[in-house]
């Protein structure tokens, strides 16, 4: 776990932290592994429980992880992996919730979406049929039962 990614939820310090302990469990005949690791700030020397996930094989590097607490203060933060775009509507949608303005926070939401979707190339005329052509292709690249033997 790239602990840069971390924020203190007491101290609001990012990335400054050490492991206290770290675990595993593991499902039998699955790669999937689940890891739960406690840090500790080094700036106020608060604990934090993070639950991640790594991919094995086709996707390498590629996780999901969870935090608890999380910090209560500040703006949540757009993943570095979406396009600059989607970022920018992500943060608008995230502001317009803050403040109660439910309509421009909707419009924002549908925004990044329909960023991502022509980011993808997806083929449609609306955003529904643009969704669906995604989906269609992601079914279509995913590997049968019948493939794997």
């Amino acid at each position: 776990m790239e602990t840069s990614r971390l924020t203190c939820a007491f101290c609001g310090e990012e990335g400054h932290f050490a492991i206290a302990f770290h675990g595993e469990k593991k499902k039998p005949n699955k790669s999937k592994c689940l890891n739960f690791d406690v840090y500790q700030c080094t700036n106020c020397m608060g604990y934090v429980h993070v639950q991640w996930s790594a991919g094995r094989g086709w996707g390498t590097g590629l996780y999901s992880y969870r935090v608890l607490p999380w910090p209560l203060e500040g703006k949540p933060k757009p993943s570095e992996n979406w396009p600059d775009g989607m970022k920018r509507f992500w943060i608008q949608a995230h502001d317009s919730l803050n403040n109660e303005n439910w309509d421009a926070a909707n419009v924002m939401a549908r925004s990044a979406l329909h960023f991502v979707v022509r980011h993808k190339q997806a083929k449609g005329s609306n955003l529904k049929e643009q969704i669906n052509n995604l989906a269609s292709v992601e079914r279509s690249l995913a590997p049968s039962d019948e493939r794997l033997g």
